[in-house]
């Protein structure tokens, strides 16, 4: 009896540990001190999550990996992808990224996925913590909007890198959180679902980044497409898609300052040069430290003149980003994770017809479709939401529901 009433007082720490890691992902930015370096008190908080989860589950490791081993070796042939790029080209910035953005989110979903195939209460825990978290994003980031505290062009970035971030955290949680009202039996947490969705919409169009906006229509019609056997529905949110689009188009182009030729698509497809110009001599492996896109950008400068823009980090494409840092094979395995995730989701709702599995998926494809024009995983943030994304459809599969 003690020892079973030990067994849950460790679950329900545990429990209580993964709900506030989640809490501190909007904080990303808060970082500690750490020898010569610092850490994000994010990185912080998954370290020790994941360290508890591992004293919990380390005799359930191999038996749950069993279960589904395919996802879990592309997972961490992933991981083992930049390995060869930290040896070959060390530098303190590189090993960062590799740590915080790539190797912490994955281990911590890993290990999240055993304590989710041991105690499916914790899914409505993180459940909750994602609720939480966007509803006090959308909130703030409100309040920025009614004070006019909005970049040069007008547009909303609150307390994020860019409004681009901005939107890139809160697209696919609205997904996420939208299971609440096919999961949740309260009528009181349907309706804080209801009135966070409509924050978080509110965030994400006065944000007016097209490409976030794009994925969550695109999402939104896939599921239509699956879940509603009436044609005409399709239609009429066609209809609706395309007259949203325009308008946020027109928008983007009142408020731009810049020429036709120089908005930020032209400045895209020249940073996309740049990138695949490096690619060309560079396919297998990546000839750079992790995450150093900025200095290649420079260096190919001479081939595309006039540049648009002098500042990339990135070459605002998730799998050029992955190329560039990581070589061919971080793209291949990112893809086989990605493609294999999809299989087992789509499987698992024609099985049980659970509505709430497409909403997981179509939280998935807004980080596809965003991928095209963006780096929507590239952030030690936005890589747990991600993790999160593979990790939490678990619970469905488990439980036949």
């Amino acid at each position: 009896m003690k020892i079973t009433n030990s067994l849950n007082y460790k679950i329900l720490f545990t429990n209580i540990l993964i709900f506030v890691n989640i809490l501190f992902i909007p904080i990303y930015f808060i970082r500690i001190p750490i020898l010569s370096t610092t850490l994000s008190l994010l990185s912080c908080f998954l370290i020790l999550s994941s360290f508890c989860l591992f004293i919990l589950h380390h005799k359930n490791i191999y038996s749950i990996f069993k279960k589904e081993k395919v996802l879990w070796y592309f997972s961490l042939l992933f991981i083992l992808s930049f390995i060869p790029i930290l040896f070959t080209y060390p530098t303190i910035h590189g090993l960062g990224v590799f740590i915080e953005w790539i190797l912490f989110p994955a281990l911590f979903g890993f290990l999240l996925y055993i304590h989710i195939s041991k105690n499916s209460s914790v899914f409505f825990w993180i459940n909750y913590a994602l609720l939480t978290i966007l509803f006090l994003v959308s909130t703030i980031s409100i309040i920025y909007l009614f004070q006019n505290i909005l970049t040069f062009d007008n547009r909303l970035q609150s307390f994020f890198l860019s409004p681009n971030h901005l939107a890139m955290f809160t697209t696919p949680l609205i997904f996420i959180v939208s299971t609440q009202l096919f999961i949740s039996k309260k009528f009181s947490i349907k309706i804080f679902t209801i009135i966070t969705i409509l924050f978080a919409l509110i965030t994400l169009y006065s944000t007016e980044s097209f490409s976030s906006i794009l994925a969550l229509l695109l999402s939104m019609l896939f599921i239509i497409f699956i879940y509603i056997k009436k044609k005409w529905i399709l239609v009429f949110f066609l209809i609706l898609t395309s007259i949203l689009l325009f308008v946020i188009s027109y928008q983007k182009i009142i408020h731009s300052n810049t020429e036709w030729h120089r908005n930020s698509l032209s400045s895209r497809i020249m940073i996309w040069d740049s990138a695949t110009f490096y690619i060309q001599n560079n396919i297998l492996f990546t000839n750079t430290s992790i995450d150093n896109f900025q200095q290649i950008y420079l260096e190919a400068q001479p081939y595309f003149t006039p540049y648009l823009e002098w500042s990339a980090p990135t070459p605002h494409n998730l799998l050029l980003t992955l190329w560039v840092s990581g070589g061919f094979f971080s793209v291949l395995f990112f893809c086989l994770i990605c493609a294999r995730w999809l299989f087992i989701s789509l499987t698992t709702y024609y099985k049980t017809k659970n509505a709430a599995i497409l909403l997981f998926v179509a939280a998935l494809l807004t980080i596809l479709i965003n991928s095209i024009f963006d780096t929507p995983v590239w952030k030690n943030d936005l890589s747990v939401i991600f993790w999160l994304i593979i990790v939490l459809q678990n619970y469905f599969k488990l439980n036949k529901i």
